[in-house]
């Protein structure tokens, strides 16, 4: 094995699996910046006659999370956005779940990285999916919007590189100004003199944030960035993927016509600014489209906004925007297409299609006469099933006969 191998290859370094066991055991100061705290929700009615929805839905029914701790690490270290202790221990909170950081370059690479110091106190703003909107709205933000009252007057933010204008304005709307901001620089380990490290607020693999701090993030942000005054929704918004490179429905120009027929606007939140998307959804009632970051804007829609997702198969039912709107107090309701080419079991996220009668009759019900309206908000329109051709080539869905 080359010297190359050898140092890739090498003992990885221990993990820090519980930051608050380590700092009681070395005396750090420690506090706890927000009370544990239990969730109950329903799930979706109608998910009851799809068992692989129910069995999705039933574990995160009712479910408790631990306290967040603010915890003072002294000469503690970041390398690529990972926390480290002054032993060199990686902080496993740094990221959502183990594999998340035993995958991380920053953690893998054995290669000598550049070194600095930076003084002062610091707070790491940089999550793991922090370049996310949707994950940086949901999961980083209300983390950090806990510990600000608990940080000191003189505190400087790491923030993630690049360092992009949703980060910038969503910051300086909560109170971090830009000139307390340093991106993370790439490949070099820093050393500051102090880091204060906030736990998780909830879990964010399970889209799950304290009620009150959600609807306070949503306060902060639409008295600094949107129209003002508390305005009543009343727009219909379908949010389009078409521009991404994957989890789109390819049917979608077929459908809009429809879609704008009963009096929805079609948006594409990734062409919008921040303050563009707070006062788009600011007014919206009503917020229909494909599993992906555009969604999280309902964090902006006045509670009691209805949610239509849409959801491709093979990873269906994805539960996160069913707890983020559960949490937010808006409804929900999804629909389920079916995926199509030759080698979706393959591929994480897939593009797939609806139904043109199934979507219409989704999106009726959605704008009916509450009288009239169906209560099902499970809708597993797919009527498909996965085959494997006589050929052996990959699974694919196909309509059942």
């Amino acid at each position: 094995m080359t010297l190359l191998r050898r140092l890739r290859f090498s003992a990885r370094p221990e993990l820090c699996e519980n930051i608050i066991c380590w700092a009681l055991d070395r005396d750090w100061q420690t506090q706890i910046i927000h009370e544990p705290f239990q969730l109950r929700l329903s799930p979706p009615v109608g998910c009851e006659e799809d068992p692989q929805a129910h069995a999705r839905f039933k574990p995160y029914c009712n479910v408790g999370f631990n306290a967040q701790y603010l915890v003072t690490i002294p000469s503690a270290r970041i390398r690529g956005g990972l926390c480290r202790i002054p032993d060199g221990e990686f902080i496993l909170e740094s990221v959502w779940r183990p594999q998340q950081l035993i995958d991380n370059p920053s953690y893998r690479d054995r290669l000598p990285w550049r070194r600095s110091r930076w003084e002062g106190n610091w707070y790491s703003a940089v999550g793991w999916s922090s370049q996310n909107y949707g994950h940086w709205l949901w999961d980083d933000l209300p983390r950090l919007l806990t510990a600000l009252p608990h940080l000191p007057k003189d505190i400087q933010f790491v923030v993630p590189n690049p360092f992009r204008d949703f980060h910038r304005d969503s910051l300086a709307a909560i109170g971090v100004p830009p000139d307390r901001c340093r991106p993370i620089p790439n490949r070099e380990e820093v050393t500051l003199d102090k880091l204060y490290f906030a736990t998780f607020l909830g879990h964010p693999a399970w889209a799950a944030t304290a009620p009150e701090v959600a609807q306070q993030l949503r306060e902060k942000l639409v008295s600094k960035l949107g129209l003002g005054g508390d305005l009543k929704g009343s727009r219909r918004l379908y949010v389009s993927r078409s521009n991404t490179r994957f989890r789109r429905l390819i049917n979608e120009d077929e459908l809009l016509p429809m879609i704008r027929d009963l009096g929805f606007e079609v948006v594409r939140p990734e062409q919008l600014s921040l303050i563009e998307q707070i006062r788009t959804f600011q007014s919206a009632n009503t917020v229909c489209g494909v599993f992906g970051a555009g969604l999280a804007n309902v964090i902006f829609s006045p509670s009691g906004t209805s949610l239509l997702e849409l959801q491709e198969p093979m990873n269906a039912p994805r539960s996160w925007f069913w707890q983020m709107t559960s949490v937010l107090g808006h409804e929900y309701q999804c629909l389920t297409g079916q995926s199509i080419g030759e080698d979706v079991a393959y591929e994480l996220n897939p593009d797939f299609m609806l139904s043109r009668s199934e979507f219409k009759s989704f999106l009726e019900n959605s704008v009916a006469d509450p009288s009239k309206q169906s209560a099902r908000q499970w809708w597993n329109g797919n009527n498909g099933m996965m085959v494997r051709s006589a050929g052996g080539t990959p699974l694919r869905w196909r309509s059942a006969k």
